[in-house]
């Protein structure tokens, strides 16, 4: 079974509608994680990909939010992954939170 994580929008308590692609579909609003994945932190850059790091095991996980496919595009040491940030020359920087790395 996976697990889903569902991103919402909400501006002074009044919840805005998902955003329209160029095609004029709406965006996903929920993205199928890895069974067991333990979600922390979300970084998004300057295109449309939002990364996320595992509590569980420190991998990386992104996905396209245009189209909701996502992938681990870096399997971690063992230890939590917990913040992460995109910067302007597109790196993602990751705190490796009790583990020191």
């Amino acid at each position: 079974m996976r697990k889903t994580l569902a991103l919402g929008v909400a501006l002074l308590g009044t919840v805005v509608a998902p955003a329209a692609a160029e095609s004029g579909r709406a965006f996903p609003t929920e993205f199928a994680l890895p069974n067991g994945f333990m979600p922390e932190g979300i970084a998004i850059g300057n295109s449309p990909t939002a990364y996320f790091g595992s509590r569980a095991d420190g991998s990386l996980y992104r996905v396209d939010l245009r189209t909701g496919k996502g992938e681990i595009f870096s399997k971690g040491p063992g230890t939590p992954s917990t913040g992460l940030k995109v910067d302007n020359r597109g790196r993602i920087f990751v705190s490796g939170a009790s583990g020191g790395d």
